[in-house]
């Protein structure tokens, strides 16, 4: 049984997973309240589902980018909970979350995720394989930079506002809200493909992914 947390940005979302189905998934929108949020969704889930922690065999989360605070919070978490029940712990980049819950395509994938004060990372994917791979690093940048660059035909995808999803009309494909949520059940997929791959962090040593100094809450 497998525990997958995300905290990334104001998105959060956790889920239950064992290695043939999704047993619970929680996601919602918090108001930088993720220390009081976490740790009651993920009991409730566990308590709704029939599981304690003893029955937990490895926690997945999500390392960034994403907002400095909310990254803190999710794998303090994540590792408390690794050394606490002797579980193996697997960290994936937020943006591969993102990316994984989109059908393969032809286009540029860019996936989007919120990292504070008006910023943005974002990150290039192509299609290979029926499986997106990202094709460089991640940039932090803000909408009018992405705006003033986008070349057209490029598919958008995650934490996209309202007014820009205007403004990227005719320009771009953007997703529909329901492909933009961060969903951490795409989390439990990822990690147990890097668990039998023998992915496995350190959970005494593994850091947020930061995009160059830590990213405001």
């Amino acid at each position: 049984m497998l525990l997958a947390i995300d905290t990334a940005s104001e998105q959060m979302s956790v889920a239950l997973a064992s290695a043939t189905e999704i047993l619970a998934e929680h996601s919602w929108r918090s108001a930088n309240h993720h220390t009081a949020e976490l740790a009651p969704m993920a009991a409730r889930m566990l308590q709704s589902s029939g599981v304690t922690t003893a029955d937990l065999s490895a926690v997945a989360v999500a390392i960034g980018p994403g907002s400095y605070t909310g990254l803190r919070i999710g794998l303090a978490f994540a590792k408390g909970l690794a050394l606490a029940q002797a579980l193996p712990l697997i960290g994936v980049p937020t943006l591969d979350i993102i990316a994984y819950a989109q059908p393969p395509s032809h286009r540029i994938l860019l996936a989007v995720v919120r990292a504070g004060r008006g910023r943005i990372v974002v990150g290039e994917y192509e299609s290979r394989a029926g499986s997106w791979e990202p094709t460089g690093v991640p940039v932090l940048t803000n909408w009018l930079d992405v705006l003033e660059n986008l070349p057209d035909g490029h598919w958008l995808c995650g934490e996209i506002d309202r007014d820009t999803r205007a403004q990227l009309e005719g320009r771009a494909w953007v997703c529909t809200p329901s492909q933009a949520l961060r969903r951490a059940a795409c989390l439990a997929e990822l990690a147990r493909m890097r668990l039998s791959a023998g992915h496995v962090a350190d959970a005494a040593t593994l850091e947020p992914m930061y995009m160059q100094a830590p990213l405001g809450a």
